[in-house]
């Protein structure tokens, strides 16, 4: 077989996607997000991971997120894309992630020369995890991808700090910490003056969003801005008030 035939592939699972029984959904930049295939499900079954650890996971699995790429680039150059275009799905709405990303030759559709780099797990938290990451919010990534690739090969320092900061956060197991570079990433982009410019920064940037939750999460989450508004946490309630208006 010539060498031209044969590519790169770089792949996680995930859980949590609405493929709505598609095999696969292609993605800008060479990505895409694939069903449990036998090709992709089997190095689950190569001794990567624990046997109770791979139970859960084929019980939960929902997709395969994946990078196709030219079997002349490097390696790690690849993976450090992959990681860029993964954060671009979980800028849009976290998902849970397997932590561990693959690697293999694909000959002919037969993936070979498998390696594994461990990760720890991305947790998405309870509120995203209310809805899966559907059809509406994939069609997204049509727009965002290709913009989140671009400002991590060109961007600002603070730009690119605001992604990384966020995989830290969702990737770190105490939520105090996790808290801590969540808060980080979003002070990145804002460079608020002082926490409560912050505050109103996040409330005008994320009310905005709340459509990727589940109907009820706005009414909570304007609940949750006029508790703190009266213990004078954040801002007044009628400013808390007008932002979900």
């Amino acid at each position: 077989m010539s060498e031209t035939q044969r590519s790169l592939w770089t792949f996680t699972g995930l859980t949590g996607i609405d493929l709505d029984g598609k095999v696969q959904v292609q993605l800008p930049e060479g990505f895409l997000l694939s069903a449990k295939t036998p090709q992709f499900a089997a190095v689950l079954d190569e001794g990567y991971i624990g046997s109770i650890q791979r139970m859960w996971w084929a019980a939960r699995l929902d997709a395969f997120f994946c990078l196709r790429s030219a079997y002349s680039l490097p390696r790690t150059q690849e993976m450090d894309r992959f990681q860029d275009g993964l954060m671009a799905m979980q800028i849009i709405k976290p998902v849970p992630s397997l932590g561990l990303i693959f690697q293999a030759d694909d000959y002919g559709g037969s993936l070979s020369h498998v390696s594994v780099q461990e990760r720890p797990q991305m947790s998405a938290g309870d509120w995203a995890e209310l809805r899966r990451f559907d059809n509406k919010l994939i069609t997204q990534l049509d727009e965002l991808m290709p913009k989140v690739l671009s400002l991590m090969r060109n961007g600002s320092a603070e730009q690119k700090n605001s992604v990384n900061l966020l995989q830290f956060s969702l990737e770190h197991l105490h939520p105090l910490i996790k808290g801590l570079f969540a808060v980080m990433g979003l002070e990145a982009v804002f460079d608020s003056k002082d926490r409560w410019e912050f505050k109103k920064s996040f409330a005008v940037a994320w009310v905005n969003r709340l459509s990727h939750f589940p109907t009820g999460i706005a009414r909570t989450f304007h609940r949750r801005l006029s508790l703190c508004a009266k213990l004078r946490l954040s801002f007044t309630h009628f400013e808390a008030r007008s932002l979900m208006e």
